[in-house]
């Protein structure tokens, strides 16, 4: 099959494609389609309520097209509800329940094997990307949020841009990203 005999075979296809959805078309124009309700033979049939009413078009005065839209302060203040906070109360001294002959549990004596990989700083949303070395496992912890860790909890207190504040085993420990060989950051 030469070049010639491929082109009119596809200009061939072409039209045939071309008349079919033509033919297509007028047919879907000149036979449309109705749509009736299924007739069940236990149901009483239901009048439309707008047999009863007068053929009046509603008053455009009363009823503005722009009645269903939210105004622009309603949606400024729906934008404005975070939605990232945490779902309880985060825990405090005056919410824990404490009996005077019960001590504190004693420190974890796993070292933090977290690594900080990465941060997300946006304004009342920031999160430190936390890499446990130990399972190559990433987590994504905003601020104020407490994740496992080995045998305690470490709960990210401050997300900085390149650095994070962890709370672990009762120590302050600042977590940085790395850097690379000419030593940036990425």
């Amino acid at each position: 099959m030469n070049t010639r005999q491929r082109k009119r075979s596809i200009w061939l296809a072409a039209a045939l494609l071309a008349l079919g959805s033509a033919a297509l078309i007028a047919w879907g124009l000149a036979a449309p389609v109705r749509l009736t309700p299924p007739k069940r033979a236990n149901l009483p049939s239901i009048e439309p309520v707008a047999a009863n009413q007068p053929d009046t078009p509603p008053n455009p005065a009363n009823n503005p097209p722009s009645s269903n839209r939210p105004a622009l302060a309603e949606l400024t203040r729906l934008t404005a509800i975070d939605l990232r906070k945490p779902l309880y109360p985060p825990e405090t001294e005056k919410n824990k329940t404490k009996d005077d002959n019960t001590q504190p549990a004693p420190p974890p004596q796993n070292p933090l094997t977290l690594r900080l990989v990465g941060t997300i700083i946006e304004p009342g949303h920031s999160m430190a990307m936390l890499q446990n070395t130990r399972d190559q496992s990433i987590q994504l912890c905003p601020e104020g949020e407490t994740i496992e860790h080995g045998n305690g909890k470490v709960t990210v207190t401050r997300v900085d841009p390149h650095k994070a504040t962890v709370q672990y085993a009762g120590r302050s420990h600042v977590l940085e990203t790395p850097r690379s060989k000419k030593g940036e950051r990425p």
